[in-house]
């Protein structure tokens, strides 16, 4: 093993040293810090085996901390992921799916007296749309087809409307970068006459 690659193994951070890594709030600050004891490569069958373990478990504490740093920028401070649970008929719960409505009262103006009679309705007759949910997973349907139903949306017009802003959400940013990413690669140095027009039709090409 060269000298390079060990010099880079003991640069691989301590758990304390990742724990200590807490203080760095803002993100780029938090990337700076990582970078001093990470490199650009990570192979492990250049690494000995006494080495391994303690690199794969430093690895380990790592992701484990992003993965806490990545809940801190979740919205509604994880209240909506929470509140979404109850759309599931056998995880019903009365206060979640209020929470829901107060989270997106603006998406439902005037209607939360509406909301509270589909909600009481709904908890009436909740054993049934548990079976009636069963069988909808059954035939490889989803979530969003159970609210789609039109029996459904017939006697709980407002709940399935909510059902339907919640579920209509992006879980992350993933597709907007991916987006950007095929811009830079269309609209490069060689292509920058691109009228608007085209560009426009490019990119619904590419997605």
């Amino acid at each position: 093993m060269g000298n390079q690659k060990i010099e880079w193994l003991s640069r691989v951070p301590s758990s304390n040293q990742i724990n200590n890594s807490e203080k760095y709030k803002d993100n780029r600050e938090f990337e700076d810090y990582m970078s001093m004891y990470y490199g650009n490569e990570f192979n492990l069958t250049t690494i000995p085996n006494d080495t391994r373990e303690k690199v794969l478990e430093n690895f380990r504490q790592f992701i484990l901390r992003l993965c806490w740093k990545m809940c801190d920028t979740l919205p509604f401070n994880d209240k909506l992921l929470e509140y979404a649970t109850c759309l599931i008929p056998s995880k019903f719960d009365y206060e979640k799916w209020t929470g829901l409505a107060k989270q997106f009262e603006k998406n439902l103006p005037g209607k939360f007296i509406e909301f509270v009679k589909d909600l009481n309705k709904y908890d009436e007759n909740i054993e049934e749309l548990k079976t009636k949910f069963e069988k909808f997973t059954k035939n490889y349907k989803t979530i969003a087809d159970f609210y789609l139903d039109p029996e459904l949306q017939n006697s709980y017009p407002i709940l399935c409307s909510l059902a339907g802003i919640v579920l209509a959400l992006p879980p992350s940013s993933a597709e907007v970068e991916r987006i950007f990413s095929k811009l830079n690669h269309i609209k490069n140095v060689k292509r920058t006459s691109l009228g608007d027009n085209t560009h426009e039709s490019l990119m619904l090409l590419s997605t």
